[in-house]
């Protein structure tokens, strides 16, 4: 190294050469320095603009998802709405909860409906009572019966009455069905 400062200090080339040189070095400097930073800068930019939308992406995606779920939803309450017999089916529903206690061994000679009122929409519930009498076994069939139907019954009150000398029990049924408007 002291070789090179005794060269330097005497050769007025080499003094050149590393004046040159120093120069050389100072511009590049200078140069990187002045692409370098605003590069960077761009970069961190750009960095933050990415994570900025990919936030976005993010929370759209989620309102996406709500959005979906609920035409999915929707489809679900509209297949199972259509599985509902119609409000003009009413007699209908009367007829099969009649022939559905005949099939069970069960004896109803009356049925009353006590409201029909708007249960969510376009969806009504009719409340029905009904008397029925019969053995046990039956009236326990019955109550199976209807509970499983394909008329979306259900049974919303009981009434039992016993009878000892035939061994029958009577039964008061409070039943709700619903039904499309």
């Amino acid at each position: 190294m002291k070789e090179w400062g005794r060269l330097i200090a005497k050769d007025r080339k080499a003094q050149a050469l590393a004046l040159l040189l120093g120069v050389m070095l100072l511009v590049n400097g200078g140069f990187y320095l002045l692409k370098t930073k605003p590069a960077q800068a761009m970069a961190s930019g750009l960095e933050t603009r990415l994570q900025d939308n990919r936030r976005a992406i993010m929370a759209k995606q989620a309102e996406y998802r709500l959005y979906a779920s609920f035409g999915h939803g929707k489809e679900q309450l509209d297949s199972f709405k259509k599985m509902l017999p119609a409000k003009s089916d009413y007699t209908g529903i009367i007829k099969d909860i009649f022939k559905m206690a005949r099939e069970d061994g069960v004896e109803s000679n009356s049925i009353s409906v006590e409201k029909r009122q708007v249960a969510h929409g376009d969806i009504d519930q009719i409340v029905f009572s009904m008397p029925v009498s019969g053995s046990y076994r039956n009236v326990r069939k019955l109550i199976y019966d209807m509970e499983n139907s394909s008329l979306f019954l259900t049974i919303d009150r009981l009434g039992f009455n016993g009878s000892r000398k035939t061994g029958d029990i009577s039964v008061t049924l409070g039943l709700s069905a619903y039904v499309r408007s």
